[in-house]
């Protein structure tokens, strides 16, 4: 993580689940920790920890971290205060959390639009999911965490090496017949149950649209037969 703006001591998914117990919103584990979580082990080190929420549910959020040092990413590349009662507009994602100015940054919050009940992929508004079906199989009572194929769509414009990595780590547990389609994507073909728009020329992105798309039970169903329970490996 660029330390630029101070360094990052991140919180575990176990802390954010405290921090944000009460929170009378949806809000999801996403990141490379929502990869780990579904896997059920740590399979990187990660340098922070991302959160995702729901622009409607922004000032739910705020309120709940009153205290805190919550900076937006407006513009992108830049860190200036979130004021409080503001509303975020649409182009402004993320929001850098840290318990005071003198502290380090504890916790990324994204921010996510939907439209008619509908999560909307912000660079792609034609790719959208019901907002009940974000939550990934390793959500539980104490948190939701980000269907794998939703984050490795994040993922997958500028992959960097630790993106490629989360995306091996759950190929790992998909069937022969689901690593066949991500081999015909990724030699840039597009099977009939892809997206319909030209690839994009990243092996993640041609990977993540939809060969990973749909495959939630699939892999939670490899989760629960071949890796241990989310959160018996969790801490950094």
């Amino acid at each position: 993580m660029d330390d630029t703006f101070g360094t990052w001591e991140p919180l575990t998914p176990a802390e954010v689940a405290g921090e944000l117990r009460g929170l009378p919103c949806r809000w999801w584990i996403a990141g490379g920790w929502a990869i780990d979580l579904h896997l059920g082990r740590q399979s990187r080190a990660h340098a922070d920890v991302d959160v995702l929420f729901l622009r409607a549910d922004q000032l739910s959020v705020q309120r709940h971290l009153a205290g805190w040092d919550l900076q937006a990413a407006d513009p992108p590349g830049t860190l200036r205060p979130w004021a409080e009662g503001e509303s975020l507009t649409m182009g402004i994602h993320d929001i850098w959390c840290r318990r005071s100015p003198s502290s380090p940054w504890s916790l990324q919050l994204m921010i996510d639009d939907t439209e008619e009940g509908a999560w909307v992929y912000r660079r792609d508004p034609r790719i959208r999911r019901p907002v009940a079906e974000l939550d990934g199989p390793a959500s539980n009572s104490e948190h939701r965490v980000l269907s794998p194929d939703v984050q490795l769509l994040y993922k997958s414009p500028d992959p960097r090496a630790k993106d490629e990595s989360d995306l091996q780590s759950v190929l790992e547990y998909l069937d022969s017949s689901q690593r066949r389609l991500a081999e015909g994507v990724t030699d840039g073909g597009f099977p009939a149950s892809s997206l319909a728009y030209p690839p994009l020329g990243r092996r993640v992105h041609t990977m993540g649209v939809r060969a990973l798309i749909g495959t939630r039970e699939r892999i939670a169903a490899a989760r629960e037969a071949r890796i241990p329970s989310a959160g018996s490996h969790l801490r950094c």
